[in-house]
């Protein structure tokens, strides 16, 4: 058939405890209860086409709904863009690819998500109930074990009570390379450009990412470069609108091991991310990394209090199979800032947790330890269990009296 219809339907329940590290009173700036516990559903309807070897499309509606928060304000999240809980009835993807004859080439435009490397700066943010997407345009070249993807993109802005609109003034154009089957393994190569009027940020991203095993043995590596302009966006200068240099770093590796001859085949694995911070906010740089379109909940703690931005987080990762259908992981992480005083902590979705505004401050933040279940019933139905805690330190208790833990 030259079409296929297919469903997901989603359901994840969340109970969150002590999120802003503060026992002893019920909100923190008005934004976050102490506790909350909430139910996400997510349904997304989708329509492939394929009527000749040429051309193909497809189209994604999805539902995302979340019910019980005594703390989640949607038309609060709806003025910032910001909603990654609900999102009602609308298009998530509605696109074309069309290949040129026989030639390498092809063209791919319209709403879609956008998946590159590891998703450490461009990442569809599946994790999150609405995920993300954008209206964008591909000019695509594949040869053998070499593609390029050349992309004009604007992200889409969630609005849980209406239609979805991308955002003009957020421009995003990268080239994207990939050589695959190297010794190495697979290599990208890429050079993004991010334009945001909102934010009077323009930077420029130079990348490389290696991803690769030998035997039992795998690795991966990632590291990138920016420069551009951006105004301060942390205290004590945050607000002035003074465009500033922008020139920052960041760097991700990770080596793992596998006991392939064992029945429960366990993977452990050592890795360390880093990404600058702004050491100073009269020098008339910005150095804090920006981390773009990532999906950072795979990577910096499931419990998502971190993201690629003014960190160290050298972790240990383990994994093992019970059974054919019963798997489990362990993730230990620890957390220090690059830049504790003049810097921020900065969430998975680049908000600001925490900041010392220039007081003296510890970079030690804590610890996070993560353990999830996932039980495969069948092909086609999963189940996941999971269960994280943070072990606060010294930053956490140097910028509040009473810092304690969270769960």
């Amino acid at each position: 058939s030259w079409y296929r219809i297919s469903g997901h339907a989603r359901t994840r329940y969340e109970s969150r405890q002590n999120y802003d590290f503060i026992y002893d009173r019920p909100s923190i700036d008005g934004m976050a209860d102490n506790d909350d516990n909430f139910l996400l559903t997510r349904f997304r309807l989708s329509v492939d086409i394929e009527p000749n070897p040429y051309l193909s499309g497809r189209v994604t509606f999805q539902d995302s709904r979340e019910f019980g928060s005594d703390v989640i304000n949607h038309d609060a999240l709806d003025r910032s863009g910001t909603d990654i809980f609900e999102n009602k009835a609308d298009l998530h993807e509605a696109y074309l690819k069309l290949r040129l004859g026989e030639s390498p080439w092809a063209i791919q435009a319209g709403r879609m998500q956008l998946n590159y490397g590891d998703q450490r700066l461009i990442g569809g943010f599946n994790w999150g109930n609405t995920a993300r997407n954008f209206d964008a345009a591909k000019i695509l070249y594949q040869e053998g074990d070499f593609s390029l993807d050349l992309v004009a993109a604007n992200v889409v802005v969630v609005d849980s009570n209406a239609w979805d609109n991308s955002n003009d003034d957020d421009d995003f154009l990268f080239a994207y390379a990939t050589m695959r089957n190297k010794p190495q393994g697979t290599q990208d190569f890429y050079l993004l450009y991010r334009d945001n009027d909102d934010l009077n940020r323009e930077i420029y991203t130079l990348g490389t990412r290696i991803d690769g095993a030998c035997g039992d043995l795998d690795w991966n590596f990632e590291g990138a470069w920016q420069w551009g302009s951006s105004t301060d966006t942390v205290a004590p200068t945050a607000g002035s609108g003074e465009i500033l240099d922008h020139k920052a770093w960041a760097a991700s590796a990770e080596i793992g091991y596998t006991q392939s001859n064992l029945a429960c085949a366990p993977r452990l694995a050592v890795g360390y991310s880093y990404a600058s911070g702004d050491d100073d906010p009269n020098d008339n740089e910005n150095n804090t990394f920006d981390n773009l379109y990532p999906t950072n909940h795979l990577y910096y703690g499931y419990m998502d209090f971190f993201s690629w931005r003014n960190v160290h987080n050298p972790n240990l990762k383990l994994h093992w199979k019970a059974s054919d259908k019963l798997t489990f992981k362990t993730h230990w992480h620890m957390f220090w800032l690059d830049e504790p005083q003049n810097d921020a902590w900065y969430n998975a979705g680049g908000g600001v947790v925490r900041n010392a505004a220039g007081n003296d401050a510890s970079s030690f933040v804590g610890h996070e330890l993560d353990i999830v279940a996932s039980y495969a019933c069948s092909d086609k139905l999963n189940m996941e269990l999971g269960y994280g805690h943070f072990f606060a330190e010294d930053y956490v208790r140097d910028t509040s009296p009473n810092g304690r833990e969270a769960d």
